[in-house]
């Protein structure tokens, strides 16, 4: 990883003007992006892209590409603490008003409940549990 991607310093100029971009890296980003969002070295006014970082911050401008990585991974490290904590699936337990349990048997997991007033409605058929 290059110390330029997190480190702001002023880069050398090239014969013809331009900001030292012209290895196979700088050649792809300037056929890439569109002309106006690359700097005009003659005039030395920045792109864009940077005026616009500059915009949202002064730090943001002078080292980009650190900025956003360390935003992408405030965003990511958010999400996945809200996603591990936020208890989408937690319900209520269940409640049977009236019913007391007589006997538990925790060997086969059975329970035996009473009712004060006999029900209303007849109980459904047994289940087993999974």
């Amino acid at each position: 990883m290059r110390l330029h991607w997190f480190v702001p310093f002023p880069m050398k100029r090239d014969s013809d003007g331009r900001n030292g971009r012209s290895g196979s890296v700088g050649r792809f980003v300037r056929w890439l992006l569109p002309q106006s969002w690359h700097a005009d070295p003659p005039a030395r006014r920045p792109g864009r892209v940077r005026r616009l970082l500059s915009a949202v911050g002064i730090t943001w401008g002078a080292s980009p590409l650190r900025w956003i990585i360390q935003a992408l991974c405030f965003l990511a490290f958010w999400w996945l603490f809200l996603y591990v904590c936020w208890p989408y699936t937690a319900r209520p337990a269940r409640t049977w008003p009236n019913w007391r349990p007589d006997e538990v048997d925790d060997r086969e997991g059975r329970v035996t409940l009473s009712a004060e007033q006999p029900p209303t409605e007849p109980l459904p058929p047994a289940r087993g549990c999974s």
